[in-house]
């Protein structure tokens, strides 16, 4: 019982600071932003993730077939390595994802891939150039234009409130 009464309070508490934070114009600002640009950002993280699946779909494709006849040379090590960060579709894409968003060195990424071939290490280093300057570039830019097309919007917005209060104030 006094348990739903201290839910009760909580819940109370958080309503009336929500009711504050409406008031305060830079966060209504920024969270009308935000709204505007939902769809961008959802587009944006679709391209970004067709961009990974094609890429992954190559070097997954490239590993298995080396693995499957690999040279003398490369040890167990090394193989164990390549399957670890490209052995299926879903270890490359979280390989790829690493590079492009820091979580991982690209280099580091890109170490267990150069003994597949020539081919492969330059596809992966077109993999980070296109991502990173590419459609990274392009989708923070989107991203950018819509979120201002949506501050403006709420610029609009605020203007006719003021001019309704003016309204009722005056009439």
């Amino acid at each position: 019982r006094i348990a739903r009464l201290l839910k009760v309070i909580r819940i109370m508490r958080s309503l009336r600071m929500i009711r504050l934070l409406r008031r305060v114009r830079e966060f209504r600002k920024m969270i009308f932003a935000i709204q505007g640009s939902a769809q961008t950002l959802f587009w944006s993280l679709l391209l970004l993730c067709f961009a990974l699946y094609i890429f992954a779909v190559v070097f997954t494709t490239g590993v298995t077939l080396h693995l499957r006849h690999p040279p003398p040379s490369m040890g167990t090590v090394e193989e164990e390595r390549l399957s670890e960060m490209y052995g299926t579709l879903v270890r490359s894409s979280y390989s790829l994802y690493l590079a492009v968003s820091n979580g991982k060195s690209w280099g580091d990424v890109l170490a267990p891939l150069m003994p597949v071939g020539d081919f492969f290490t330059a596809m992966f280093v077109l993999f980070v150039t296109v991502t990173t300057f590419g459609v990274l570039n392009v989708v923070t830019s989107v991203f950018v234009e819509s979120a201002m097309r949506a501050s403006q919007h709420y610029r609009e917005l605020l203007v006719q409130e003021k001019q309704r209060d003016w309204e009722l104030l005056v009439g």
